[in-house]
């Protein structure tokens, strides 16, 4: 759980050029192929000036909705991990974040985090029963005291006793 690594099979950097090289090939073909094939057998009467830009404005469009999409996917673990941490920050340490499947920065940051609170788990746990063996031994401290008082009490009234007499 604690390894460093900064190689991942499929990181985030890898899925994002991934990504934005799909999103390229599908909307500049698609623009292409509307304004090359498209245009001249269906919309020959119309503008193509207006027509190549509407086809363009429209890929931008379409590249936008895919990735405000697409971003859920890096977004998404990111907030469970905010989540997780949120409670953290205000004492509760009981839960994990959920560590993604993909073998990317945010699944080495999710398993980071989970030990970090882990070993706060131990040091709590730690610190509780460190706090339980000392107020115990202080019960004890505090009952041998109040015994020898007691004691030192029925000494001092024999002492008196003996002194009037």
């Amino acid at each position: 759980m604690g390894e460093n690594k900064s190689h991942y099979k499929f990181g985030l950097r890898k899925k994002l050029v991934f990504f934005i090289t799909a999103l390229a090939l599908i909307t500049y073909t698609t623009s292409g192929l509307c304004i090359y094939l498209v245009y001249p057998l269906f919309f020959n009467e119309w503008n193509e000036t207006a027509f190549a830009f509407g086809t363009l404005l429209l890929g931008i469009i379409w590249s936008s909705v895919l990735a405000f999409f697409a971003a859920g996917w890096i977004v998404n673990p990111l907030r469970k991990l905010e989540k997780v941490a949120l409670k953290a920050a205000i004492g509760d340490i009981r839960e994990d974040v959920d560590v993604s499947k993909t073998d990317d920065e945010i699944r080495a940051l999710g398993k980071a985090f989970n030990l970090m609170l882990s070993n706060l788990r131990e040091m709590v746990n730690s610190i509780d029963e460190n706090f339980t063996g000392t107020n115990e031994k202080v019960i004890h401290i505090s009952s041998r005291s109040s015994h020898a008082a007691e004691q030192a009490e029925s000494i001092y009234r024999t002492i008196e006793e003996i002194s009037q007499g």
